[in-house]
C-alpha cells in the first residue's frame, strides 16, 4: 500500500504530453469576421461611411452576404439616388447631391476589398448591394 502513495506512482506534469492537441476548428462566419477586422485595422473606411468603425463585424458581413439590394432610394435621398444611377451609367454628376461621384468611387474601392475578402470574386450587383447596405446603416434617408 505504501507503494501506491509513493512518488513513483504519483501523477506528473508529463501527463500533459499524453493528450492529443486537436486543431481549432472555426466556422466560415468566424473567419469572415476576422477578415473584416483585418481590413478595418489596415484600411480606414472612406469619410462618407466612417460610422462603420462603430459597427461590429456582424453588420459589415451582413452588408456583403445578404440578398442583393438594388434600390438606392431605400437608403438615401432622391437626388443622391439619381446621382447613384448617373455614376454607374457614366452620366453627369449632380453637385447638389449628398453623395458625390468621388464618394461612390471611394465606397466602391472599399466595398470591393470587403466583398473579395468574404466571397472571392464578386459581381457588380454584389458590390453595389454592399455599398447600399453600408450606407443604409447611416442616417442618409
Amino acid at each position: 500500500m505504501d507503494e501506491y502513495w509513493s512518488d513513483e506512482f504519483s501523477s506528473s506534469s508529463d501527463e500533459e504530453y499524453d493528450t492529443i492537441d486537436e486543431p481549432e476548428i472555426w466556422c466560415q462566419r468566424e473567419l469572415d469576421y476576422w477578415k473584416i477586422e483585418d481590413i478595418m485595422e489596415e484600411h480606414r473606411p472612406p469619410p462618407v461611411i466612417e460610422f462603420i468603425e462603430n459597427l461590429n463585424s456582424f453588420y459589415i458581413r451582413e452588408a456583403v452576404v445578404l440578398p442583393i439590394m438594388d434600390d438606392p432610394c431605400d437608403v438615401m435621398d432622391l437626388i443622391s439616388a439619381s446621382n447613384w444611377h448617373a455614376f454607374w451609367q457614366k452620366g453627369r454628376e449632380n453637385t447638389k447631391a449628398n453623395f458625390s461621384f468621388e464618394d461612390f468611387e471611394a465606397l466602391s474601392e472599399y466595398c470591393l476589398m470587403m466583398c473579395e475578402a468574404i466571397q472571392g470574386k464578386t459581381t457588380d450587383d454584389r458590390l453595389r448591394s454592399c455599398i447600399l447596405r453600408l450606407i443604409g446603416y447611416g442616417k442618409f434617408h
